[in-house]
């Protein structure tokens, strides 16, 4: 495994994320953290926004890999914001890795098209050259095959950077 971002350029890449946010809304937000191994950016993230923050959920969209095959995402508790409830909020979903955007536009999808708006996407670390939305915030790219540990995310959680094993998908 090689250490690609140390714990001192995470922290600044969660900071400069937070105040581009801040930067876009004049609203509280609504934070959802995608997947459990978005935790410890949601929680980074969390620490370093300054404005008002209503909400935060977590939630449950399944996204796996078996047999070298990605399935593809799905919600599993129905989680999806109410207009009634959400209408004065920002809605801001968090994931730590991006590849193809297919988890977090499966995820923004639930949102009814009103609100929409007022969704900012915000991913801590982008995998691959896939072209995606130019309005989502993306911290840092990397042009990688690798799997990504570390962070919150993967078997090794705890360790406070991010590493990369260097062959695809794990079996």
């Amino acid at each position: 495994m090689k250490k690609i971002l140390e714990v001192e350029e995470l922290q600044e890449i969660v900071a400069h994320l937070a105040r581009e946010v801040e930067s876009r809304t004049r609203h509280p937000i609504h934070v959802h953290a995608i997947m459990n191994g978005a935790f410890m950016f949601a929680a980074d993230f969390i620490r370093q926004y300054d404005g008002k923050i209503a909400e935060v959920s977590f939630p449950l969209v399944c996204r796996g890999y078996s047999n070298g095959q990605i399935h593809l995402p799905r919600l599993v508790k129905a989680t999806a914001p109410y207009i009634d409830r959400h209408k004065l909020r920002t809605h801001v979903v968090l994931d730590a890795v991006v590849e193809e955007g297919l988890t977090l536009e499966h995820y923004v999808n639930y949102f009814p098209k009103i609100l929409r708006p007022r969704v900012i996407v915000v991913a801590l670390v982008q995998k691959g050259t896939k072209q995606l939305p130019a309005s989502w915030l993306i911290g840092r790219k990397f042009d990688s095959a690798g799997f990504l540990y570390g962070y919150g995310m993967g078997p090794w959680r705890d360790w406070p950077a991010i590493y990369e094993r260097e062959e695809a998908k794990p079996e």
